[in-house]
């Protein structure tokens, strides 16, 4: 379900800054290391689409971010999800992160 998808993907990102190894890298593993123990019925890509600006914030006035994914699949067993992930210290970078899941 699409809570539980955004509760983990905040959850992992709010732990990996607690522990001050919040990078992209380490989040994309921890979330496939989750994903993949959560179900094997499924193959997950993770994709995560960062944008950066100068500014110490982000509004629609000074940057713009845009994200496509398509794929050929069985709606009933596959899907996507995008989750704007809120970053709340680091002002000027704003994550969009991708859940795709793919029926073995």
């Amino acid at each position: 379900p699409k809570d539980k998808l955004s509760e983990l993907i905040k959850s992992t990102y709010d732990n990996l800054e607690r522990s001050g190894n919040a990078s992209v890298d380490q989040l994309l593993k921890s979330l496939l290391e989750q994903l993949n123990s959560h179900s094997s019925l499924y193959k997950y890509i993770v994709s995560i689409s960062t944008l950066e600006t100068g500014s110490e914030t982000i509004d629609s006035e000074n940057c713009t971010m845009s994200n496509a994914i398509g794929a050929s699949w069985n709606s009933r067993k596959d899907g996507l999800f995008n989750y704007d992930l809120p970053d709340n210290e680091h002002r000027g970078v704003k994550h969009l992160v991708t859940v795709i899941w793919v029926a073995k």
